[in-house]
């Protein structure tokens, strides 16, 4: 783990290697992320697995150092098989995380809030959506999560907000924390290997 300040504050466009600031679960399956196929622009492809399994997921992301904090996205993601899913998410663990994102579900596309606590999950925003590019942003103080969305990058809609005890460690009770939250990016087949990758063209770390 890094400490400090080191490598957190800036952009991250993915035009080179990624730097040691940023993580896996697990061990990463090959060619689920790929700072090549796409250049100058991260691409990952969902597995089977998606964030509350125990298994291999595809999921990139940077320890949270700083409580009050901002982090933003570019995403390209047209999903079209049901199932697929790709977003920003901030995560302790398969039993506590938010997300917001692009979702396929009976042949539509939605852009989506979830929240889980404790193992449970909860959509608590969901429309349709046509757009191919959307902005997300997780905002972080001492007592929240606000996530939400832009199709220009200026006029910002809320999507939802959680609670940031339930993903602190604070609120273990059934077993060891020893990550704290990661702030990232995640894609999903929800049961199936995704066919549908999902661009993420940079990452925005903002104190």
């Amino acid at each position: 783990m890094l400490s400090g300040s080191e490598h957190c504050a800036g952009r991250d466009d993915f035009n080179e290697e990624l730097g040691p600031q940023w993580m896996f679960v697990r061990n990463p399956s090959e060619g689920a992320c790929s700072i090549t196929d796409n250049p100058g622009s991260l691409t990952l492809y969902g597995q089977e697995a998606n964030l509350s399994d125990v298994g291999q997921i595809t999921f990139i992301g940077r320890r949270q150092q700083h409580l009050q904090a901002c982090y933003t996205t570019s995403m390209t993601f047209v999903p079209t098989a049901d199932g697929e899913e790709a977003g920003m998410c901030i995560r302790r663990d398969e039993d506590a995380h938010y997300e917001l994102g692009v979702k396929r579900s009976e042949g539509r596309n939605l852009i989506f809030a979830r929240l889980t606590v404790r193992g449970e999950s909860k959509i608590v925003c969901q429309n349709e959506t046509e757009a191919e590019q959307l902005f997300l942003r997780i905002e972080s103080t001492e007592t929240d999560y606000k996530l939400s969305c832009s199709l220009d990058e200026q006029d910002w809609v809320s999507l939802g907000t959680g609670s940031a005890r339930a993903i602190s460690p604070e609120d273990f009770v059934h077993k060891m924390c020893f990550t704290g939250a990661v702030v990232g990016l995640y894609a999903t087949g929800n049961g199936q290997a995704s066919h549908t990758p999902a661009g993420f063209d940079w990452f925005d770390y903002e104190i």
